[in-house]
């Protein structure tokens, strides 16, 4: 990646990202010598973001982020998905305060999508809307406070209004330390999505919700968890509950 925080003498942030991998195979095929190796095993991200802070003086940011993908995930027993994609956002952030914000504005979609449901050619146009409040004393290690991201996005579909849809997702999680070194900490999570009005077969298998991994249930596989058709593969669901809480334990 390449960064930029101060692009044109204004505290405008740049970052230009690229990554590549090679993808695990959703039909349980291994490869076993450089001869099964294919072109469709390799994928990769290339994403830009771009910000303008306080517009006219102002507490008001423009954000506006490109992104082209190829991806795969899952494999083995668990399935999963394929997708290629590209998506545009641009928006503004609207700063209260440090600690609290919200964000509009417009996205632009489109890619195709292939799991054990069959592969969803897709085109959408979105207006996303975002809330954030953060009072954590540390983003990367948080002994107090409280983290609140919720997300309203309607998609409207350019093949067709049945393929139209609108997606809600919201997570909250809290701390609290039990000592004055922070050596023992609590932390509670909870997360909820919903997306209405498609059909699940409709809706593309990167915006379906998977639970699985740190970031959700531990212990798990990532985004292994889910409905399951009667071969076991996970195809994602159209509703989420998660719910977390967990003790912290200073060793070192």
């Amino acid at each position: 990646y390449w960064e930029h925080r101060n692009l044109f003498g204004g505290a405008e942030y740049l970052r230009l990202e690229a990554d590549g991998a090679m993808l695990p195979r959703n039909d349980g095929e291994k490869i076993k010598s450089m001869k099964d190796i294919k072109w469709s095993d390799f994928g990769g991200r290339l994403q830009a973001t771009f910000i303008k802070p306080a517009l006219g003086g102002t507490r008001n940011d423009f954000v506006a982020s490109a992104l082209a993908e190829r991806a795969r995930t899952g494999g083995g027993r668990f399935g999963g998905y394929e997708d290629e994609m590209i998506r545009l956002d641009a928006g503004i952030r609207h700063r209260f305060s440090d600690s609290f914000s919200i964000q509009g504005g417009l996205a632009y979609e489109a890619g195709w999508t292939k799991d054990a449901l069959g592969k969803v050619d897709y085109r959408l146009i979105g207006a996303p809307f975002n809330v954030k409040y953060d009072s954590t004393d540390n983003p990367l290690n948080a002994t107090k406070g409280v983290k609140l991201i919720a997300s309203l996005t309607p998609y409207y579909s350019l093949d067709g209004a049945k393929k139209s849809f609108f997606e809600t997702r919201v997570a909250g999680s809290t701390y609290f330390a039990l000592d004055p070194d922070a050596n023992y900490v609590l932390a509670g999570r909870l997360a909820f999505g919903s997306i209405l009005g498609a059909g699940l077969r409709d809706i593309p298998a990167n915006h379906r919700f998977y639970s699985g991994g740190g970031a959700s249930v531990r212990g798990y596989r990532y985004q292994s968890l889910g409905p399951r058709l009667p071969n076991g593969y996970v195809i994602g669901g159209s509703s989420l509950l998660e719910a977390s809480l967990e003790a912290r334990i200073k060793v070192t």
